[in-house]
């Protein structure tokens, strides 16, 4: 059996398509402030959608992974208004999604980010599969069913919705520990900060950039 081949992110943002994609939805991002995503499949396609200003949602995000038969290589997005440090969103759908690589530029500090979720936030996602699997199992059988059968389905369907949302507000929990202990109104402010590093990676691509990033005028904040 041949070992699948990681690619370096390096490798990833210099392949020519792969090039044209993320400097497209960076210079889209500028133009009219809108989070624009970009996927890679690990057979070379690459898809782009845009969101709204405030975040790519995830049914965006399924459709770009779907595309791809959800084997990524690299998944990219933008934030118009924020740092190039993922937002909790952001890492929380990593978990879901599994890329080999993640990524997201700023516009603030103009910088591109990777990073990958790890530990108890990693462990939680794979429960969440988990539970949203018996989800769908539960729901067809809810479909299928009727009277009395159909009732104990729907019962069981909403306990499921229970446990998944009970995942969600965990992982979301430990992820805002890293933010250095602030707390956040929301769940889609991104920090500007790095993070501790105890359930999240995060690394910068270990090669110039020239040819993606824009000319951009960034003032540093004190």
């Amino acid at each position: 059996m041949t070992e699948a081949i990681i690619l370096d992110v390096c490798d990833i943002f210099h392949q020519v398509a792969v090039e044209k994609a993320v400097k497209n939805a960076i210079d889209d991002t500028i133009r009219d402030g809108n989070e624009r995503a970009v996927t890679v499949c690990k057979d070379g396609r690459t898809y782009s959608e845009t969101g709204d200003t405030n975040r790519i949602s995830g049914k965006i995000l399924e459709k770009l992974y779907n595309s791809c038969n959800k084997e990524v290589i690299l998944g990219f997005h933008t934030h118009p208004h924020n740092t190039g440090y993922p937002s909790i969103n952001d890492i929380i759908e990593n978990t879901s999604f599994k890329p080999e690589h993640d990524c997201v530029w700023g516009k603030e500090d103009n910088k591109i980010r990777c990073y990958k979720a790890k530990g108890k936030v990693a462990e939680i996602g794979e429960k969440k599969e988990e539970v949203y699997d018996e989800w769908v199992k539960l729901y067809k059988k809810y479909e299928s069913s009727t009277g009395a059968k159909q009732e104990k389905y729907a019962q069981q369907i909403k306990e499921i919705k229970y446990k998944y949302e009970d995942l969600e507000i965990k992982q979301h929990d430990l992820i805002r520990r890293e933010y250095n202990g602030r707390e956040y109104p929301n769940i889609t402010v991104t920090c500007s900060k790095p993070f501790i590093g105890r359930y999240i990676d995060i690394y910068e691509p270990n090669c110039p950039l020239d040819n993606i990033l824009p000319k951009l005028k960034v003032i540093e904040k004190r």
